[in-house]
């Protein structure tokens, strides 16, 4: 759904006020008639993206993007700290948020970024 609306971002915000409402509609059936739950993957997920699209980054653009690190890091941590630590949700969602964040800058700093730095060399 999220590449869709990349590539129609000029129709999606153009359109903003109905998928708002649209998404908004979607998750009131899926809260009424919980048989209806399909609903609630499409309007969630809607509602998010066009709630993040929203807003203009001018601090963090173009400075560094954790986000592939968090990608490719979240689930290994997530896996190694559920099998040798045995705490609570919210305890272990905050270690393996601190320790996903800080592979992701490390990875972001140390071979992400150089390696497009040397591709822009080119």
């Amino acid at each position: 759904m999220g590449a869709i609306i990349y590539l129609k971002n000029d129709y999606v915000f153009s359109k903003k006020l109905f998928l708002i409402l649209a998404s908004i509609l979607s998750l009131s059936i899926s809260i009424i008639n919980p048989k209806l739950i399909m609903f609630y993957s499409l309007g969630l997920p809607l509602l998010i993206i066009i709630f993040g699209l929203s807003f203009k980054d001018r601090f963090i653009k173009g400075r560094f993007d954790y986000s592939y690190g968090i990608y490719i890091y979240a689930w290994p941590i997530q896996q190694f700290f559920s099998n040798i630590y045995k705490v609570g949700f919210f305890e272990s969602f905050f270690i393996v948020l601190i320790f996903t964040l800080i592979f992701a800058s490390i990875s972001w700093h140390f071979v992400e970024k150089p390696f497009l730095n040397f591709s822009k060399k080119k």
